[in-house]
């Protein structure tokens, strides 16, 4: 079983991190912009970070505070789609269940990849 996390980010335009973690794996990416936080609802926009850890000259950096962990199961990963599912979470109102995060065609044309993530 794999781990996964998920921070908030307090910036004068906040975010949400989600890391997903495994053996040799991790994948991480920025949601901007959440006001709500009722993932089984809503589809979100996330920016994929260009590598572990990044942190571009103080762009990402800033009061963190962990605001949901669990467990994840992989279900597929391939180029443009990663398919998961959330075992157990620490909050209530955190990730749960099922998820697609996909690169749209018009995600593989920005700088930072864009990926939407879904719950499936």
């Amino acid at each position: 079983m794999s781990e996964y996390s998920l921070y908030k980010v307090e910036l004068p335009k906040p975010y949400l991190m989600l890391k997903l973690q495994s053996r040799g794996y991790l994948k991480e990416w920025f949601i901007p912009e959440y006001k709500e936080l009722d993932f089984r609802n809503y589809k979100r926009i996330a920016f994929e970070s260009p590598a572990p850890g990044y942190e571009a000259e103080g762009i990402f950096q800033g009061p963190m505070e962990k605001f949901d962990a669990g467990k994840f199961e992989l279900r597929s990963d391939t180029k443009f789609k990663i398919e998961f599912r959330i075992e157990s979470t620490v909050r209530s109102n955190g990730l749960h269940g099922n998820y697609v995060i996909m690169v749209p065609s018009w995600g593989r044309k920005t700088l930072r990849r864009t990926w939407v993530l879904i719950p499936a």
